[in-house]
């Protein structure tokens, strides 16, 4: 599915990256392979593109990212497709709350209520 943000509000004739997953990919890479990052979201390898070309086979208007780990590993890989690079920041936290209003202020106002009764009994005289 294809979430726009408020950025694509004012920029409307910007092309929207399709959303596979809400939240990273945990996967293993290799420092000495290079990876081709979909920036499409509609590869049906995700998070890596189907192929190694200059433009993407299903969205003409991405490109696959080349990305070379640095070290062997685990990494968490955007999923979202609303990070500026290869690496998730947590842009999907704002996009799930975009997505889920009610949940997200319902999680908001318990965490600062129990934050509040926290600290309440922690300080008072």
């Amino acid at each position: 599915p294809v979430y726009p943000s408020p950025w694509n509000k004012w920029f409307p004739y910007e092309p929207i990256p399709s959303t596979p997953k809400i939240g990273p990919y945990y996967v293993h890479c290799s420092a000495s392979e290079t990876y081709h990052f979909c920036t499409c979201g509609e590869c049906k390898t995700q998070p890596f593109s189907e192929g190694t070309g200059n433009v993407c086979g299903n969205q003409p208007l991405f490109r696959p990212k080349p990305y070379t780990p640095r070290y062997d590993g685990k990494k968490l890989l955007c999923g979202c497709k609303k990070a500026p690079g290869e690496m998730c920041n947590g842009a999907c936290v704002l996009l799930w709350a975009d997505v889920h209003p009610f949940m997200f202020s319902v999680y908001c106002f318990s965490s600062c209520f129990a934050f509040g009764l926290f600290s309440a009994w922690m300080f008072h005289p």
